[in-house]
Parts: C-alpha cells; sequence; structure tokens
C-alpha cells in the first residue's frame, strides 16, 4: 500500500512545490501576519501572569516588612520596643522615626529617618533605581524614592522642629539646619502600600549626630514569622507592651487593597490578548481559507489524473507548512519584543524587574497552538474544500433573503441578502465571519466604554468613595480650645468667598474591641458634609457607629452586632458600612464612625491630647468655583491661623484604576480593526467570487452608481446586525464588569449605562461601514462585463 501511494504522494509534493515557488512571498506574508498576532497576544498574557506577580516578587526581593507599629500616633514618642521585640512571633523589628519641619524654609516637609541599620538593610532593602544607597554613618545623605520629584545630585537642607516644639506649632521648626544630598532613588514596597508625596529618607546617621535637637516621632516596621496568622497577635500585644490603642498597620490588607488595581490590570491584559487572538483568528482564518481554495482550480484536473481526496488535501496542506514555521518564528520575535512593554500602569512601575523577558509558560504552549491551528485549520478547510460532494452551483437563497430582494430596492435587497447569506459553492463568500466579527466588535466596544464611563464617573465624584468634601483645613493649635475648634476660625472660613458648606471633622484613635481603630465624628456647620454608609445608614444615635467594610472583616463585625470602644469599653451597635478619609496609616474601607457626642462622651477632647486628635474643617465650594484658586486665597486668608489648607485627595485604591484607562482605547482599536479586516475581507471576496453576478447585472442594465449600492448595502447590513445585536449585550457586559469593579474597589455603584453611547455607536457604525465599502464598490463599478462574461 505504501508503494502504492508513492506516486500519488511525489505528484501532491510536485503540486505543492509549483504552488509554494509561485506564492511563497504570499505565504511568507500570511505567515508573518499571524505570527505578529500570536505574539502580541502570548506578550499580554505573559504580562498579565508578571502583572499578578509584580507586588510579590518585589516584596520577595526587598525583604518587604509586614506590618508597621504606629505607637507615636497615641503619644507614644518614644516607645520601649523591648518587650514587643522579644515575642517568638516577631522576627525583625526596623525603628524609624517621623520627622517633620521645613525644606529650604517651606514648612509642612517630611522626613522617614532610620533609628539603626536595619530598615532598608535587614528590613524592606530596596531595588536601586539610580545611585546608591546612604553611607549609615553620614549626616547628609539621604535616598528617595521614585514619587518624590529628585534626582542623584539634589541638594536641599531640612529644618526640623526641635524637641521643645510639637509638629502641629504655627511658629518655624527651631531645629538644627541639616544640608542633605540625595545620592539615591529607590524602589521598595512601602512607597506603593502608603498614600504620600514621596518618601525621603535621610541616613541613619542624621538621628545619631542630631537627635538631640530633634522632635523624632518613632515607630517601627516588622516583620512576622507567619503574616497572616500573626497579625492579631501583634494587634493585641502592642496595646499592653508599648501603649493602649497603638494602631498597627496590616501590609497584607494593604495589599488586598492595591489587588483591585492589579486585577483589573491583569484582566484588562488577558481581555487585549483575547482579543487579540480573535482578531488575529477571523482575519488570518479567512486569509487561509482563500489560500487553500486556490486547489479549487486544479482539483478536477488532479482528479482526472489519480488524486484522491486524501491527496488534494496533502497537496493543499504542503505548502502552507511556510506559514505554520515562519508564524511560530515571528510569535517568538514578536512576543519576546513585546515583553519590555509589560506590565502595564501600577504593576509596570512595581515590578522590580522590568524589561525583556521570555516566559516560557506561556510561550511554549503559544507556539504550539500557533503550530497547531494553522496547520489543523488548513487540513481542515482543505479536506472540506476537496470533497466530491463540494456544491458548484449557485446559492439558493433563503426565506430571509427572498423576502428582502423583494420588499427592498433592488440594489439594496442584493446587498442585504448577500451580507446575510454567503451563498454556497464557488460563489461564496463569508458572510458568517463578517457578521460575528461586527457583533463582537460592537459587543466589546459598548462593554468597554461602559467600563470606562463608570471609572470616569468615579473619578469625578469623589463621593463614589466617601470623599464628599473637596478640600479639608487644619488648625493651627492656637485656633483649638477646650471644646474644640474655635467658633471663629469656623466664621472665618463660612465668610469666605466660594465656601458653600463645612463640616468640623474629628478624628482620633479608639481602641474598639481590642485594636486601634480610626475614629472619626463630623459635626455640620454649614450645609450638610458627613461620611458616606455604602450599606445601612449612618449613626445617629449614642449608642450607634457605622465601621469600615475592612474593619468590621478584621472585627468580624456585622451590621446589627455590638461592639466595644474606648478605655471604658462603651457599647455601640453597628448600623452601617461607611468610607473614610485615606491616610498613611489606614486605608478608606478602615475606620470607625460616630456622633459628635458620642465621641466626647468616649475620648473627651484636651488641649494636652497633642498628637492623639487631629481637628479639621471638610469643605465645599459652590459651584462653578476654581477649586484651586479657591484653596490659595482660603489659605491667605486665615494666615497663621491655619496649618494647612489641602485639596481632598481620592483613595489610591481609585486613582491607581486610573493607570488602566489607556487600555479600552487599545482594545477599542483591536475591537474596530477586527471589525473593519473582517468586514473589508467579505466585500473584497464578495466581489471577487461574485463578479459574474455583477457582469450580469451590468449587462441587465445596473448602472455603476446601482452597482456601488450594492456594496454598500452589503456593508452597511453587517453594520447595522453587528450594532442591533451588539449594543445590548455590550451595555448588559459592561454593567457587570462595572458592577464587578464597584464591589472590588468598593465604592458607591452608579450605573455606567449612558443613552449616548447608542447615539454615538450607531452613526459611527454605519458610517464606518460606507467608507469600508468604497474601495470595494469602486472596483465592482469599474468592471467590463463583456470582458468578465467572457473569460467566464
Amino acid at each position: 500500500m505504501a508503494h502504492d501511494r508513492a506516486p500519488a504522494l511525489r505528484a501532491a509534493g510536485s503540486w505543492a512545490g509549483a504552488d509554494l515557488r509561485h506564492r511563497w512571498r504570499w505565504l511568507l506574508v500570511l505567515g508573518i501576519i499571524a505570527g505578529l498576532s500570536a505574539g502580541l497576544a502570548m506578550a499580554a498574557v505573559a504580562g498579565a501572569r508578571r502583572t499578578v506577580t509584580a507586588l510579590p516578587r518585589l516584596i520577595e526581593e526587598t525583604r518587604s516588612a509586614d506590618a508597621v507599629v504606629f505607637p507615636s500616633q497615641v503619644g507614644a514618642y518614644a516607645p520601649d520596643w523591648t518587650q514587643l521585640a522579644a515575642q517568638p512571633y516577631l522576627t525583625d523589628l526596623a525603628r524609624w522615626s517621623l520627622n517633620f519641619g521645613a525644606v529650604d524654609g517651606d514648612p509642612g516637609a517630611l522626613l522617614f529617618i532610620p533609628s539603626d541599620e536595619v530598615w532598608l538593610d535587614q528590613v524592606d532593602r530596596p531595588v536601586l533605581v539610580d545611585g546608591r544607597l546612604f553611607d549609615p554613618r553620614a549626616d547628609d545623605e539621604v535616598v528617595v524614592d521614585e514619587h518624590a520629584g529628585l534626582v542623584v545630585g539634589d541638594t536641599f537642607t531640612f529644618t526640623p522642629f526641635g524637641p521643645d516644639q510639637s509638629d502641629l506649632e504655627s511658629e518655624p521648626p527651631n531645629g538644627p539646619d541639616l544640608p542633605l544630598t540625595v545620592v539615591g532613588v529607590i524602589r521598595f514596597t512601602s512607597q506603593f502600600l502608603f498614600q504620600s508625596d514621596g518618601f525621603v529618607i535621610p541616613s541613619p546617621g542624621v538621628l545619631a549626630n542630631h537627635g538631640d535637637r530633634m522632635a523624632p516621632l518613632e515607630n517601627a516596621h516588622v516583620r512576622l514569622r507567619d503574616p497572616e496568622a500573626d497579625i492579631a497577635a501583634l494587634q493585641r500585644d502592642v496595646n499592653d507592651l508599648l501603649a493602649p490603642g497603638t494602631p498597627v498597620l496590616d501590609f497584607g490588607a494593604v495589599e488586598r487593597r492595591v489587588a483591585t488595581t492589579v486585577t483589573v490590570e491583569q484582566t484588562a491584559l488577558l481581555a487585549l490578548a483575547g482579543l487579540v487572538g480573535l482578531a488575529g483568528l477571523v482575519f488570518v482564518g479567512q486569509a487561509l481559507a482563500r489560500s487553500v481554495a486556490v486547489i479549487d482550480d486544479s482539483r478536477e484536473p488532479l482528479r482526472a489524473v489519480g488524486f484522491t481526496r486524501a491527496t488534494l488535501t496533502g497537496a493543499a496542506l504542503l505548502p502552507h507548512l511556510v506559514v505554520a514555521a515562519s508564524a511560530a518564528t515571528v510569535a517568538v520575535i514578536a512576543a519576546l519584543a513585546a515583553s519590555a512593554r509589560f506590565p502595564i500602569g501600577f504593576a509596570g512601575r512595581v515590578d522590580p524587574d522590568p524589561g525583556v523577558h521570555a516566559d516560557w509558560v506561556v510561550l511554549g504552549p503559544g507556539v504550539a497552538a500557533t503550530l497547531a491551528l494553522l496547520v489543523s485549520g488548513t487540513t481542515i478547510i482543505a479536506w472540506l474544500r476537496t470533497g466530491a460532494g463540494v456544491d458548484e452551483g449557485g446559492a439558493r437563497p433563503t426565506a430571509t433573503t427572498a423576502t428582502l430582494r423583494r420588499i427592498l430596492p433592488l440594489p439594496v435587497g442584493i446587498g442585504a441578502s448577500t451580507a446575510l447569506d454567503g451563498g454556497r459553492g464557488r460563489a461564496r463568500v463569508p458572510a458568517r465571519p463578517a457578521l460575528v466579527g461586527a457583533i463582537a466588535a460592537v459587543v466589546g466596544l459598548a462593554a468597554t466604554f461602559t467600563v470606562d464611563h463608570g471609572l470616569g464617573d468615579a473619578l469625578r465624584h469623589p463621593e463614589r468613595v466617601g470623599v464628599t468634601w473637596q478640600a479639608t483645613t487644619v488648625p493651627a493649635p492656637d485656633q483649638l480650645t477646650p471644646t474644640g475648634i474655635d467658633d471663629r476660625f469656623v466664621d472665618q472660613i463660612l465668610a469666605q468667598r466660594g465656601v458653600e458648606e463645612a463640616s468640623v471633622m474629628r478624628r482620633t484613635v479608639l481602641d474598639v474591641s481590642g485594636t486601634g481603630v480610626p475614629t472619626f465624628a463630623l459635626d455640620p456647620v454649614a450645609g450638610g458634609i458627613d461620611l458616606v454608609a455604602v450599606s445601612g445608614r449612618p449613626p445617629t444615635g449614642s449608642d450607634e457607629a457605622a465601621i469600615g467594610p475592612a474593619t468590621a472583616a478584621q472585627l468580624g463585625l456585622t451590621i446589627g452586632d455590638t461592639l466595644k470602644v474606648g478605655p471604658e469599653a462603651r457599647s455601640l451597635r453597628v448600623t452601617g458600612m461607611a468610607l473614610f478619609p485615606p491616610d498613611v496609616h489606614a486605608g478608606f474601607t478602615e475606620g470607625l464612625w460616630i456622633t459628635p457626642a458620642t465621641m466626647a462622651d468616649v475620648a473627651p477632647w484636651t488641649e494636652n491630647d497633642g498628637g492623639d486628635t487631629e481637628w479639621s474643617v471638610a469643605l465645599r465650594w459652590s459651584p462653578g468655583t476654581d477649586a484651586e484658586a479657591a484653596v490659595a486665597d482660603l489659605s491667605q486668608a486665615l494666615a497663621d491661623g491655619a496649618y494647612d489648607v489641602i485639596p481632598a485627595e481620592l483613595p489610591p485604591e481609585l486613582t491607581n484604576l486610573d493607570n488602566v484607562r489607556s487600555l479600552p482605547v487599545v482594545l477599542a482599536a483591536f475591537l474596530v480593526a477586527l471589525a473593519v479586516s473582517t468586514l473589508a475581507h467579505g466585500l473584497a471576496t464578495t466581489v471577487r467570487r461574485r463578479r459574474h453576478q455583477f457582469a450580469v447585472l451590468r449587462a441587465l442594465g445596473f448602472t455603476r452608481a446601482m452597482t456601488r449600492a450594492v456594496v454598500g448595502s452589503h456593508s452597511t447590513t453587517v453594520a447595522l446586525v453587528g450594532l442591533a445585536l451588539g449594543i445590548p449585550l455590550g451595555l448588559v457586559a459592561g454593567r457587570l464588569g462595572w458592577t464587578w469593579v464597584a464591589g472590588e474597589v468598593p465604592l458607591q455603584y452608579v450605573s455606567p449605562v449612558r443613552a449616548g453611547l447608542v447615539v454615538i455607536l450607531v452613526p459611527a457604525g454605519v458610517a464606518l461601514a460606507i467608507v469600508v465599502a468604497a474601495i470595494p464598490g469602486w472596483w465592482a463599478s469599474r468592471m467590463h462585463p463583456a470582458q468578465v462574461l467572457r473569460s467566464e
């Protein structure tokens, strides 16, 4: 049998060799297109894998801390760490201090100074981006993170508050003038987990040489034996071993907060990979089908000389092995080249090892899948094309197409019916792929723009994440009275032009069921600025409280439960889940909200509380007010009476999502490319394969304009079908996607669906279809009927 097949195989090889010599350039181009599509898809998948591992890799490489202990927040500025350091679950304790002061005479500066050589060495050992680490014995060197806006070689003078001053002083700091030089730019975990304008970290030598003339507020980063299991013990023990109510920032919880951003970026990259793969599959698949169809012209003569169906299939397959081989090669090269662009956004900034990477977990299966799809696809198409029962006759119209031709003007009816029914045999046109491509493109566009609209709405409306004010004013210490903020200070704020609403806000850290929790009370003095409850309701009675979702999860509480607050363990009932102003110590899902009366009972205010309580006035501007100018005007009007006037800041969980807002543009571009490529291919193939029908129509009296109308109506019908089915499905998919994002952040859900999207997509889709039809329509109208019919 093998001997009998040998002549047939040699004949198939001869035909394939002749075909390859004739078309090798086209086959190579097809392989390159397939390889580029596969390579970009593989790069996006590999980028998604690096996205989800970026922060864990940075944590491992830098020996990142597992938690931060903040005794300075409850007035313990120089705690005794001996007993805490001796706890068996603690593996490392790195002390450092907050140091407030002025830089080159400008107040409001904050430096983080290691107390010894543990921090930034044994704990939080940073990745060097530029320069070097400081000399631990030097007293004039600093390193900065990438957010600080400084570069190696920059110099400045830092003047800290002296030991007889508070960081809330309105007087200038009177500590030593310290000339400092930036010697390195670093990357470490804390810069991505804290909300700050950047870390500026002097050498431990600064405290060693000048600490007695400064007012350091000491805290510590710690590493735990088992971070997940031991964090509860740490949160419990700091109250006894350091100071009651000492807050602990669990980096594991903070990492889970930024996981929202990472998950969205990963999902976006996987979606990008899927869409690129789909676009490549549709475009390359149609081109491959057209390429394999070349054997149609030789099928009957080859059968006459003894070619079987299997031999014909082999003859069609062999030249296309060049396509598969070139596609696999180009795919690897393209994936490696594109890998340097991934991860993107937040994960791209976190990644400790950016650059070109060969992820063979993705590349190996990806190349194998590319080869398998091309070889199997070619084989299947060739087998179907070479069947003995292939219909060579004209297409019989379906009931739908017959109805369209009957009720519509003739050119429009012919074009519309061709768009919906591709026919059979050699006159077949790729109608279904064009329709599927159009529907998929519109679904993706509608869903992408819906999610993007929801994200943009949240970024434009901070109240979605609980920030119901536009600025806060921090009063100077001399504006505080035994009852809180001086009424005259508040009246001065309200008298300022542009101020429409104001609430006095008090924040303090209280012991809540054994854990230090930032606790807030707002007292509206004009308007109704208050915190936001995302479920349940705000507290209204003296025995009620609303709690942050993360704090509730940490304490195992839900709405209706009872918690204990303050040194006297006051019982309060949880009435709702609320969002809070984020700061360096806690996220916007962490905190407790009580009424001003309850706050006065559980934590009576005295002017000697110092740093235990933070007072501020939350403001909202009247409509049309220039917020930036209003902040500057209020700062000038209050002068020394205000420590600072600060524009409201969004929590990083939301602002980090802004990093992925470029992806909808990329996704939209690929979706449009998918729709255009499939539609253009369908129109071009229709004109080529049905040139005989076009010639007959011209011979029967069709003008060139009527011929162009046939092609134009074909294109427009595809677009209308895609819009009619794709927009509703896309809106549903987009709404589901935004619901997921809103729940992950979390934020107040507002429907992202907008009617304007339909107004934009429908005319844009129809216009694009008309443009795509222009060139194929011109080709069809320029045919010479006599020449075409003679050749047929």
